[in-house]
């Protein structure tokens, strides 16, 4: 750990904490961005949430069909 005061103490701490995540986490990317999406989906996130994970979805190949599929698995669970 650093003595040194962080300019984004809030931000820092949760990129630490999703790189653990991440690290720690057996799923392939695609699968783990799946999985992250639902979760969105589940705690009704914010659409600056859904933007901020797009361009790892693309990396990680995850397709816009795919996620309309994670969307229509989840919504009878989540609702619409």
């Amino acid at each position: 750990m650093t003595d040194t005061p962080s300019e984004a103490p809030v931000l820092d701490t949760l990129a630490a904490m999703t790189a653990e995540s991440i690290a720690r986490c057996g799923l392939d990317a695609n699968s783990l961005v799946a999985a992250r999406i639902a979760a969105l989906v589940a705690v009704d996130a914010p659409a600056a949430s859904y933007l901020a994970h797009v361009g790892a979805a693309m990396d990680a190949g995850v397709t816009v069909g795919q996620i309309q599929d994670i969307l229509i698995a989840v919504a009878p669970i989540v609702g619409t």
